[in-house]
């Protein structure tokens, strides 16, 4: 799971991390500077089946919080680039952020 260290929080909610794992999650509406889910993941596909998850479901609530601590998720920090394009203004944004970013500029 890649985390991104974050000024504020608050509009994502924090990633609890310790000696490379991610060991928890702290619900949006804490302030402040903090780690957070970059939304980048490297997971064996049998990880879905190995929890009963098939069809529709939430990676996030379903299979990283619920089962976090079976599955003790290594975390890969950076400083890199990110952007949410979980609202639609961000997404709007990130049509010409993101090439902007992919040509080296």
């Amino acid at each position: 799971m890649v985390l991104r260290r974050v000024e504020d929080v608050s509009r994502y909610g924090a990633v609890l991390f310790d000696s490379g794992r991610v060991c928890g999650f702290a619900e949006k509406g804490k302030t402040g500077p903090g780690l957070i889910n970059a939304g980048v993941y490297l997971l064996n596909p049998g990880v879905f089946s190995r929890f009963g998850l098939s069809g529709q479901f939430s990676l996030e609530a379903d299979l990283l919080q619920a089962h976090i601590g079976e599955l003790r998720p290594r975390a890969y920090l950076t400083d890199g680039f990110f952007i949410d394009i979980g609202i639609p203004e961000d997404y709007i944004r990130a049509q010409t952020t993101i090439p902007h970013h992919a040509n080296g500029a």
